[in-house]
């Protein structure tokens, strides 16, 4: 079995599910796969432009180690959280593709409001736990850690994250 902690290093997380916007206010609570291959394979190819100097680039152990990984749908340990969020009232002249406009009974347009919803995590156990029920040999485990080091967040950017491969038990 494959175990990634994620831990959150804000104690917060805040990523939009597939298809919401972040005004609507929704919060994935469990991280979707998609967000969590995605992150992965962004590591890799981090990992290899450093190493080559090659941009956009896997190597087929790489490949094949991302292949491994979409074999099977990975389970999750989620910590005790709270939903939070905060409203900013922006000035007319701040713009901004995640804000919606608020208009006065006038119709004219009097402040913006930009909501940020996130989870929030006690400080003592901030760390997601991800389990692929695969099995990986010592090169695949060094190919995925050397890419996960390269991942400083989890959702939005400024939701910092370690993200570290756990050693396998026997």
């Amino acid at each position: 079995m494959i175990t990634i902690e994620i831990k959150l290093l804000t104690n917060k997380f805040g990523g939009c599910p597939w298809n919401s916007a972040s005004n609507e206010g929704k919060t994935e609570i469990i991280p979707s796969p998609i967000r969590i291959l995605r992150a992965i394979l962004s590591g890799l190819y981090q990992d290899t432009t450093s190493k080559t100097g090659e941009f956009d680039t896997l190597t087929e152990k790489q490949k094949s180690l991302f292949c491994k990984l979409l074999e099977c749908t990975p389970s999750y340990y989620i910590p005790k959280y709270t939903h939070a969020g905060v409203i900013s009232y922006l000035p007319e002249y701040a713009t901004s593709l995640r804000n919606i406009a608020v208009t006065t009974k006038e119709n004219q347009t009097s402040s913006r409001i930009s909501f940020d919803p996130y989870i929030t995590f006690e400080e003592d156990d901030s760390s997601i736990f991800v389990f692929f029920k695969n099995t990986l040999t010592s090169a695949e485990r060094q190919l995925l850690s050397d890419g996960l080091e390269y991942l400083s967040y989890l959702g939005r950017s400024e939701y910092a994250a370690e993200w570290k491969l756990l050693r396998q038990c026997k």
